[in-house]
C-alpha cells in the first residue's frame, strides 16, 4: 500500500539567535519524506554586518571556513527552494525563527521576503497524534530522532525528526 502524501516540513540553521543573524543551512521535505538540504554560502556583506554566535556554531558545527568552502550560493539556494515549494505550505517546528532567516535568505536572492509559506508544525503534528502542545511535539521529535539514530543538530536531520515524528504520531492514531 502506497503512503499518503506527507505535510512538507523545513528547518533552517543560523549564525545565532540574534536579530542580525543570517541563515546558514536550510533542508526541507518533499511529499514523499525525501529531504534536501544546502548549506548557504555566506556572502561578505553577511559576514561583515551580521553577527555570528560561538554557541550556534558549538550546536550545529559549522564554520564559516566550511560554508565558504562548501555552501552553496543565495541565489540557487534560493531558486531550488522556490521552485520546489513555492506552491506548498512547509511546516517547522521554530516558525517565527525560520520565517525571519528564510525572509533574510529570499531578500538577499532578489525575491519577496514572503514568497514561502512556514506555519508551525505544533497543531500538524498534535493533529496526527500527540496532545496538542509545543512540548508534546517536541517529546514525539525527541523520539523521532533517537529512532533515527540522529544526535546533532542540523538542518537535515531535523526535518528528518520532522517527518518521523508525524509519521510516528500518524500510525500512532491509525492503530
Amino acid at each position: 500500500m502506497r503512503e499518503r502524501t506527507l505535510p512538507r516540513f523545513i528547518d533552517v540553521e543560523a549564525s545565532g539567535l540574534e536579530c542580525d543573524s543570517y541563515p546558514v543551512e536550510v533542508a526541507w521535505s518533499d511529499a514523499e519524506g525525501h529531504v534536501e538540504s544546502m548549506l548557504i554560502a555566506p556572502p561578505e556583506e553577511w559576514q561583515v554586518h551580521r553577527s555570528w554566535s560561538e554557541q550556534a556554531e558549538a550546536l550545529h558545527g559549522l564554520t564559516t571556513e566550511a560554508l565558504l568552502a562548501e555552501g552553496t550560493p543565495i541565489e540557487r539556494v534560493c531558486m531550488k527552494l522556490i521552485e520546489t515549494a513555492r506552491t506548498e505550505t512547509l511546516y517547522s517546528d521554530a516558525a517565527p525563527f525560520d520565517r525571519f532567516w528564510i525572509g533574510v535568505l529570499l531578500t538577499a536572492g532578489g525575491y519577496p521576503d514572503h514568497a514561502l509559506r512556514i506555519v508551525s508544525a505544533d497543531r500538524l503534528i498534535a493533529l496526527a497524534g500527540a496532545s496538542p502542545s509545543h512540548e508534546s511535539v517536541e517529546a514525539a521529535k525527541t523520539q523521532a530522532q533517537a529512532k533515527l539514530g540522529i544526535g546533532h543538530h542540523r538542518a537535515g536531520d531535523d526535518v528528518r525528526a520532522l517527518v518521523e515524528a508525524y509519521r510516528l504520531n500518524r500510525t500512532h492514531c491509525d492503530s
